[in-house]
């Protein structure tokens, strides 16, 4: 299995699993998630995301055949006046094709992704899971990532 930071050539390969990621999340909560369909991102698009430098795209590839990708995101957070301002690496999406899952994919993607951070100079990485996505929280779990806060919600 080979990690790979994104190129340009690799829109398609983006395309293919944004709308596995965003698939899986609008199944579970369409009043929430936008419709895959509806989600395309164009070269230009793309091209910004990529030449962010607080972004990283990272794709698995066994044999040159797609098997994964993860986006991470360096995002400042401030939240009100009791809490410190706080800078860190977000894990905003792992995806792996069904094939390739329970391989080691995902956690070789995320151990490329704690390798950017560092080289970024964190030593914390943060990721937010949806309650519903219990192969993402057994993942994390199993990745030695804990609870730090619970954001809960009610209709009115």
């Amino acid at each position: 299995m080979e990690i790979q930071s994104a190129k340009i050539s690799d829109l398609k390969d983006f395309h293919t699993m944004v709308h596995l990621f965003q698939e899986h999340h609008y199944n579970a909560k369409s009043d929430y998630f936008i419709n895959p369909k509806h989600i395309i991102f164009d070269r230009l698009s793309y091209k910004q995301l990529i030449e962010d430098q607080n972004r990283c795209i990272l794709f698995a590839r066994e044999d040159n055949r797609l098997a994964g990708m993860l986006m991470i995101t360096i995002i400042k957070v401030s939240v009100g006046d009791l809490q410190y301002p706080r800078t860190h690496p977000t894990i905003e999406m792992v995806v792996v094709q069904e094939k390739f899952r329970r391989k080691g994919v995902a956690k070789m993607l995320i151990e490329a992704a704690y390798q950017w951070s560092r080289l970024k100079g964190f030593d914390e990485v943060v990721t937010d899971v949806w309650a519903f996505s219990d192969s993402a929280m057994k993942l994390f779990a199993d990745e030695g990532f804990g609870v730090r806060s619970t954001r809960l919600f009610k209709k009115i």
